[in-house]
């Protein structure tokens, strides 16, 4: 029996690996019988492979080069005012929404064991993010125990999120989303008691956001466990949704709550 033609210099395929690429072909192969869309649950980790989202990488690292002018131009105008309520705020919102686009884009770009610590600084810096961009609002906007009971309960709320991130990472990615949105809509019940500071315009544009951050979470990620092909999918649509909600609330804090 002749014996197969190997490739000069060919590196000989780990057992382990071998049968990991013969697992996957056959779930591809029943996949493709019953016109089924595929789980990577269904799927061995070193047949499915980590590959960096090029797409959400740009759209992520977009976002974090327009967030620090945004920063940077409301920090000069609370320094000028003199005003060291708006230079917290603007801080800690700066900060936040910086952290998020910069571990988000250095998430999606990397390959390979890395991304696991990437990602987990990911999930964290998404709940800064809210807390942080809910800050001014109930800082500025509101400036009453209220508001500030409000961003306590917030930033309490997020230091969970993160806590709880850092020590059960393996939790379905479900139980963090359904987090973010719920602090997210509770830092939301402050838009209607400064309404009278953000007028109409600021009240609606708000809450705009907030709606996109939420539909497009919601229909992004329904579907979080099929294999897309590289490109620019659902999860590309979900980022393009993150800077529009972002972009909506700055806005609002630049149109209605520079001191002044």
């Amino acid at each position: 029996m002749q014996e197969p033609v190997r490739e000069p210099f060919a590196a000989p395929v780990p057992v382990d690996t071998q049968r990991s690429i013969d697992e996957a072909r056959a779930v591809l192969a029943e996949s493709l019988r019953s016109h089924r869309r595929i789980s990577p649950r269904l799927l061995p980790r070193e047949a499915l492979g980590e590959r960096p989202e090029v797409w959400s990488a740009r759209l992520s690292l977009l976002g974090a080069l327009l967030a620090a002018p945004a920063a940077a131009a409301l920090l000069l105008a609370a320094v000028r005012a003199g005003s060291w309520v708006h230079g917290a705020s603007f801080a800690v919102y700066g900060i936040g929404m910086a952290a998020m686009f910069l571990a988000s884009a250095l998430f999606h770009r990397r390959a390979g064991h890395e991304r696991t610590t990437l990602k987990n600084l990911d999930y964290c810096a998404i709940a800064l993010m809210i807390a942080g961009t809910i800050t001014p609002y109930c800082a500025i906007a509101l400036g009453t125990p209220f508001g500030y009971s409000a961003l306590a309960g917030v930033w309490l709320a997020a230091l969970a999120a993160i806590t709880l991130r850092l020590s059960r990472p393996e939790l379905p990615k479900w139980v963090f989303i359904s987090l973010y949105l719920v602090m997210g809509w509770l830092g939301g019940l402050t838009v209607l008691p400064s309404a009278a500071r953000l007028g109409w315009d600021g009240t609606a544009l708000t809450l705009l956001g907030g709606v996109i951050y939420t539909l497009g979470t919601v229909a992004c990620n329904r579907n979080e466990d099929d294999v897309e092909p590289p490109g620019f999918g659902a999860h590309e649509v979900w980022h393009l949704c993150i800077l529009a909600g972002a972009a909506s609330h700055f806005l609002v804090i630049h149109s209605h709550l520079l001191p002044g």
